[in-house]
């Protein structure tokens, strides 16, 4: 996998990837990111694996231009959130924390999108993923607080789309890992969220994805 490159295309050369999924570089003067450290061990042939930059706007521009390309029907974006447990995000609101990226520079505005509703309620159904993740051991939350930085923005860029792209784009989640290296209990026991940690729980998500047919409730269109 080339990390210059930031991205992995799907191993077999004539097909085109049906899911994106997105992890971040580390922040913060951390190491690593759990987020990519989870996306960059998945070994699928239909996906389109790609690395953000911690940068105000480059996420919104990547992942537009990744789905212009290859239209694909399905965007997984992880994140790094709290220590303890993780959070599938639903909500994504129409605004910027005053707080610097990885280049330094504040956001050049206090919005995702000028023309974008103050907030947006993810579409996709995320309730039977949340019960899954539960019977599985893991600590999961339903959040309705994306963080006001870049995972926000991302969250509000990927729901954009799956507005404006319902004959191609089918579903977007958002989740947020714990941060590596850091501590969680599953089933009752310490586990460490290392690099094997994180590949499990990627591949077991994948697994589920591929079996469950997660549906957008359009109800949720106008909020």
């Amino acid at each position: 996998m080339s990390i210059q490159q930031n991205h992995h295309k799907p191993d077999h050369p004539k097909m085109e990837p049906s899911l994106l999924i997105t992890g971040f570089e580390p922040f913060d003067g951390r190491s690593f990111n759990s987020s990519w450290e989870a996306v960059c061990r998945l070994k699928l042939k239909n996906a389109l694996l790609e690395r953000l930059p911690v940068v105000w706007d480059e996420p919104t521009r990547r992942i537009k231009e990744l789905f212009e390309e290859f239209k694909p029907h399905t965007i997984l974006s992880l994140g790094e959130g709290h220590e303890g447990w993780f959070d599938i995000e639903t909500i994504a609101r129409n605004r910027r924390a005053s707080r610097t990226d990885e280049r330094g520079s504040l956001p050049r505005v206090g919005f995702n999108c000028a023309s974008g509703a103050p907030s947006l309620k993810i579409t996709t159904e995320v309730e039977k993923l949340h019960k899954h993740l539960l019977s599985k051991g893991y600590p999961v939350r339903i959040s309705s607080d994306a963080g006001n930085f870049i995972c926000e923005e991302t969250l509000y860029c990927i729901e954009s789309l799956l507005r404006e792209n319902r004959e191609t784009l089918k579903r977007v989640l958002f989740i947020h890992l714990p941060p590596f290296e850091t501590e969680l209990e599953i089933n009752e026991k310490s586990t460490s969220v290392d690099k094997k940690f994180l590949e499990s729980f990627a591949s077991g998500l994948l697994r589920y994805l591929d079996s469950e047919i997660l549906i957008p409730n359009r109800s949720q269109e106008n909020f």
